[in-house]
């Protein structure tokens, strides 16, 4: 048997540690980062912006999407024209996420796949 003095503790040691773990639950958001929340692999309630909201550790799992313009820098590349002079061609992309929800949910990496898709533009349009 416990002692009325250990139960005591105990309760105060249980309220501290749900006092806590509430407290580590809540995020604030910035204007130009808009988050995609999934509980247990669902979106839960589409796109949170700006503010603060109570998300649950245990079941969700939070997509982070920045929406400012990125620029992204192609590396060099060795080229051939079609009247068979070979130049190197570098270049820089810039990005920007219109759609938060389908970059997450319909592309599994949008950042590398923008990249990827831009360097084969460059390379298509210094062939022709």
């Amino acid at each position: 048997n416990l002692s009325p003095v250990c139960l005591g503790s105990l309760r105060r040691a249980a309220t501290q540690s749900v006092l806590f773990f509430f407290v580590l639950d809540t995020t604030a958001l910035r204007s130009w980062i808009v988050h995609l929340i999934f509980r247990l692999g669902k979106t839960q309630g589409g796109l949170r912006g700006p503010g603060l909201f109570i998300i649950n550790p245990l079941l969700d799992v939070i997509r982070i999407v920045d929406l400012r313009i990125e620029t992204v820098k192609l590396q060099p590349q060795d080229m051939m024209t079609k009247d068979s002079v070979t130049i190197r061609v570098d270049g820089i992309v810039y990005t920007k996420v219109v759609s938060p929800e389908q970059a997450v949910l319909e592309i599994k990496n949008y950042k590398y796949a923008s990249k990827m898709f831009s360097a084969t533009s460059l390379r298509a349009v210094v062939g022709f």
